[in-house]
């Protein structure tokens, strides 16, 4: 791997529910040289293993949707290989997703060995991804492709939480459970051409039961061992150097830990090549890498920043979503909606880069960034086309520094918790992320505050010298058109009203706002990581249209 810059790209394989049966592996082979041919990708990760069904011709471990494939084929005889509603309880693209798997393996194709095919000789490394504890698959439903016999035979391995909400995920305390897992990745290691392994912890870090991850570090620890073990006695056997180790773990070494994984110890005793903090399923700027960065220093272990194509959290409620690029669901309006830009990726890879990440990990691109198109909004060339100006301007430290960087302040975990109960993940609160981690704050200015500073932090790369920068400094107060309502300090300096420019958007009757904005030649000097104060001074108000604040967004000028 490059000593500078290093391109992590991932792929879950939903690639293979969009192979036409006429030329299922030529099709599979122009995605790869596509991808490439638009990133420099360095390090491609496979999902080989959802962890218990495999995604390639295994003979230690279940080949996912095998055990339904006749079902599978009348649905798709059915529905003309093309249809997309769903059966029973079971999406579409899950059928789809089974039946290419299953269409490659009768050809003898696999799908990994055509990735080592292609990419091997461009240079790039290939990972076999095994994802720890996936649970898309909310129900033990044996209609459900996603769902093992492992755990249809043995409910006794799920994960039993003290709150009584039903879980599928299996808990890592069970020695079987460990034991098929480390069989499966044994196999990876020794019987395919990889160049090494990628544990992905974050989805959805689901490990043991409820509250208990942090006694049961050792467990994970003695498993990621067995893992290193794997790795180089394989490498032995196959006459190569080191296989690499790779992990996908939480944002935070608190949410790890509470999870069940000390990466620190994983990182001191020799076991990794590379680990990515991750956000669940979004793009954060104040991403925490440095924690990961300081335990990493002098081991030789590489630390990546995530990056995906969703930006504004998980939050569907008003604000609407306007000028600019939007996914998910058509009915998705709000932050959900909110999809990556040019100036918003460089600002976070600004902060990754400046915090101690030593390149990118790409999180769930090929779902859209693909000729074939898998999901809603990407089957509109001009989102491919965003996907891949965001993602060079990411490539390497000069495409970070050669355009405007936009670093946007949202509350990644606000939502509306009756949505995410299904999933059963260990927190369900809002403004925690899924694992526990606390990532931007609502700050209302509730009548008892009168008069307190209310602190708003965010992290900038650019201007953490103290020098000057030209750009603007925005933040949005919603439930508030007074312009003197609020004052407004950054690291302690008041800005005097003078400097701040007030605009108000009352088209909504039911949410006003105003956003005020600083341009940044008149902004105190920064310092890296920024402390906004406000103190509301305006009327008090406790009823349903209680003022707050929850956006910050910094544009800086090239």
């Amino acid at each position: 791997m490059p000593d500078d810059w290093t391109l992590v790209y991932n792929e879950d394989n939903d690639l293979l529910a969009h192979l036409p049966p006429e030329n299922a592996a030529d099709t599979l082979r122009s995605f790869l040289t596509w991808t490439v041919d638009q990133l420099p990708i360095d390090v491609w990760e496979l999902l080989c293993a959802t962890p218990d069904l495999c995604h390639y011709e295994s003979r230690v471990g279940e080949i996912r949707g095998r055990r339904l494939m006749p079902k599978i084929e009348r649905f798709m005889k059915e529905e003309g290989g093309h249809g997309e509603r769903s059966q029973g309880k079971v999406p579409a693209h899950d059928w789809h997703k089974s039946y290419g798997l299953e269409l490659l393996l009768r050809q003898g194709l696999d799908p990994l060995a055509l990735h080592i095919e292609v990419l091997r000789p461009l240079g790039i490394k290939v990972m076999a991804e095994m994802r720890m504890s996936d649970t898309h698959h909310r129900t033990a439903d044996p209609d459900v492709p996603l769902v093992s016999q492992l755990l249809l035979d043995h409910p006794e391995y799920v994960i039993q939480r003290v709150d009584g909400m039903p879980e599928t995920a299996l808990d890592y305390s069970h020695e079987e459970v460990r034991a098929y897992r480390l069989a499966i990745l044994r196999e990876l290691a020794e019987e395919h051409d990889v160049d090494g392994l990628s544990l992905n912890f974050m989805r959805w870090a689901k490990h043991f039961e409820r509250d208990r991850g942090r006694d049961k570090v050792p467990i994970m620890t003695d498993f990621v061992g067995q893992v290193r073990r794997i790795l180089d006695e394989a490498a032995r056997r196959r006459g190569v150097g080191r296989l690499l180790l790779g992990a996908r773990v939480l944002s935070t070494v608190d949410e790890c830990l509470g999870s069940g994984l000390d990466v620190g110890a994983w990182i001191r005793r020799g076991y990794m090549d590379y680990v990515i903090p991750s956000e669940h399923n979004c793009t954060w700027p104040a991403l925490n890498v440095e924690q990961f960065a300081a335990m990493a220093a002098g081991s030789g272990c590489r630390i990546y920043g995530h990056i995906n194509d969703m930006v504004g959290g998980t939050w569907d409620g008003e604000p609407k979503t306007e000028d600019r690029d939007v996914g998910q669901a058509p009915q998705f309006h709000g932050y959900k909606a909110m999809l990556n830009t040019e100036e918003e990726a460089r600002a976070t890879a600004s902060n990754l880069r400046a915090w101690g990440a030593q390149g990118i990990g790409y999180w769930n691109l090929p779902n859209n960034f693909n000729p074939v198109s898998c999901q809603k909004w990407g089957r509109d060339p001009k989102h491919r086309e965003r996907i891949g100006r965001w993602a060079r301007a990411v490539a390497n430290p000069e495409a970070i520094a050669a355009g405007p960087r936009r670093y946007h302040y949202l509350p990644l975990y606000k939502r509306d918790i009756a949505q995410m109960s299904g999933a059963t993940h260990l927190y369900e609160e809002s403004g925690r992320s899924l694992h526990g981690a606390y990532k931007g704050p609502v700050i209302y200015f509730h009548e008892g505050r009168t008069g307190e500073r209310m602190r708003f932090a965010f992290r900038m790369a650019d201007g953490r010298d103290g020098g000057r920068l030209r750009g603007t400094l925005r933040y949005r107060v919603f439930h508030c058109v007074d312009a003197d309502a609020l004052a407004v300090d950054i690291n302690d300096v008041e800005i005097t009203p003078d400097r701040i420019t007030h605009t108000v958007d009352t088209r909504d009757p039911d949410l006003s706002w105003s956003w005020f904005e600083i341009d940044l030649s008149d902004c105190p000097p920064l310092r890296g990581d920024n402390e906004m104060g406000l103190t509301w001074r305006g009327p008090g108000n406790d009823g349903p249209d209680v003022p707050y604040m929850e956006e910050l967004d910094v544009m800086v000028d090239a």
